[in-house]
């Protein structure tokens, strides 16, 4: 399972900063998830009320509540869930494995990226359109 710490981390900017992303709390992570506060008024009344009445990041102090929120109310989408992060995750792993027996990666071209560079551009230097 992902830890939430972990995707919760970036939504308060501070993901390198070990005493934050512990004190983020399942709850929090669970109240939150699928709430849309940059683009929902609702949302943002409702992410505003639970942020500052210290219901989710309740082990934060007022300030950085505060300061929170101003992250928060700035997301133009839909603050992720763990739920839709493994489907995400999922859909993207059949992909990979699709591009992967597309693209066999060599000694010239160690990686998928670099074989993919390679199938689908010129090698005159000079021609530099994508053939297709």
């Amino acid at each position: 399972m992902v830890d939430c710490r972990l995707v919760f981390g970036c939504l308060i900017d501070e993901y390198s900063n070990e005493r934050v992303l512990s004190d983020v709390d399942p709850y929090t992570v669970e109240t939150l998830q699928l709430l849309a506060p940059g683009v929902s008024s609702k949302d943002r009344t409702t992410v505003k009320g639970l942020v500052y009445s210290g219901e989710v990041f309740l082990n934060f102090i007022e300030s950085e509540r505060a300061l929170i929120w101003k992250r928060l109310k700035r997301i133009e989408g839909i603050i992720p869930s763990l739920y839709t992060f493994f489907k995400d995750l999922w859909y993207l792993e059949l992909c990979v494995n699709c591009i992967k027996r597309l693209i066999t990666p060599s000694r010239s071209f160690l990686t998928i990226r670099t074989a993919m560079r390679a199938a689908f551009m010129s090698f005159d230097p000079t021609y530099a359109q994508f053939l297709i």
